[in-house]
């Protein structure tokens, strides 16, 4: 088993604190499209400086669409977890929104995530955060996936999902509330984040 560490990256300066206090067997960086040659030269020090001794790769991944972000980060913890790696977080570095999707994709996959860590500037030291439970129930989920299909027949739904007309309309209220769907019943971003 391999302690993976899942890292945003901008300079590079705070990764190597990361490293030497969380002790990661693989490191991989979330490469964002903006600031491209800053990244570029931040993550081909760290592969330099780590050769041999922790496993360092980078995945391309979007500097400002939250629901990519937390989709790629989602898929490299299932993809590490499914090989038997515990997984961690690192979001000190980056563009808030990078750091912010990161956290929602290890949020979505709570139960394969060991930690999501943020290092305070002043000490240097890892201030580890919560990881919340953002997952629909299964009804929900099974509803979201119709309604992508273009379903928002109550009834039809209903029958289709095998639950009661009443259980449907309720999702329906609590969704719009929780702002997965909006007035038309359509998935917000939101409602697509929590389908990742």
């Amino acid at each position: 088993m391999k302690k993976v560490m899942i890292s945003t990256i901008y300079e590079g300066n705070v990764v190597p604190i990361a490293v030497h206090k969380l002790g990661p067997d693989k490191l991989i960086l979330l490469d964002a499209e903006d600031r491209k040659d800053t990244r570029e030269r931040a993550i081909n020090s760290l592969k330099e400086k780590y050769k041999g001794i922790v496993e360092v790769s980078a995945v391309k991944t979007s500097s400002y669409d939250i629901v990519k972000i937390a989709s790629d980060v989602a898929s490299i913890i299932d993809s590490e977890s499914a090989k038997g790696n515990s997984v961690m977080l690192h979001i000190t570095e980056s563009r808030k929104i990078q750091s912010i999707g990161a956290m929602f994709g290890a949020y979505l996959r709570k139960e394969k995530v060991d930690g999501i860590y943020y290092f305070i500037q002043e000490t240097g030291e890892p201030m580890k955060l919560p990881v919340l439970d953002l997952k629909l129930n299964e009804t929900k989920m099974k509803m979201m996936k119709e309604i992508m299909k273009g379903q928002t027949n109550a009834k039809e739904l209903a029958s289709k999902l095998d639950v009661h007309l009443s259980l449907i309309y309720a999702n329906f209220k609590e969704m719009q509330k929780e702002g997965l769907l909006d007035d038309d019943l359509k998935i917000t971003e939101a409602g697509r984040l929590r389908m990742v």
